[in-house]
């Protein structure tokens, strides 16, 4: 068996004329592009993330680490436990909680913000 050389294209085929393109068209829409307008000014700033208020306050000291922690347990059963009855609001609670307490990822951001977990007391 013989090994031939590389192979490949022999070539594009050819193409039919496109017409008058001797000229462009004034009225292209790609000069309308060049067109441009003053961008309108931002009058009133986006309201502030509610996680990044608590941590904004709890860098300025004005609440402590715990605080921050009810709070954002507090905001997360506003938000998903919103419409729950107040018997699984409670039971929410209790396993955020208890995932605050037993999970090792948790425990390492708690640690990071200045909480000691309950098991290293």
């Amino acid at each position: 068996m013989k090994i031939q050389g590389p192979g490949g294209p022999k070539g594009l085929p050819p193409t039919a004329p496109v017409g008058n393109a001797d000229r462009a068209d004034a009225s292209s829409p790609v000069d309308k592009t060049r067109e441009t307008q003053p961008a309108a000014p931002v009058t009133t700033p986006a309201p502030p993330d509610a996680v990044a208020s608590v941590a904004a306050e709890l860098r300025a000291g004005t609440i402590t680490p715990e605080k921050a922690v009810e709070r954002l347990v507090d905001m997360t059963l506003g938000s998903v436990g919103a419409k729950l009855p107040e018997a699984a609001r409670a039971e929410l609670r209790g396993r955020l909680e208890a995932l605050l307490a037993e999970d090792p990822y948790l425990q390492a951001k708690a640690r990071r913000i200045g909480i000691t977990p309950a098991s290293e007391e």
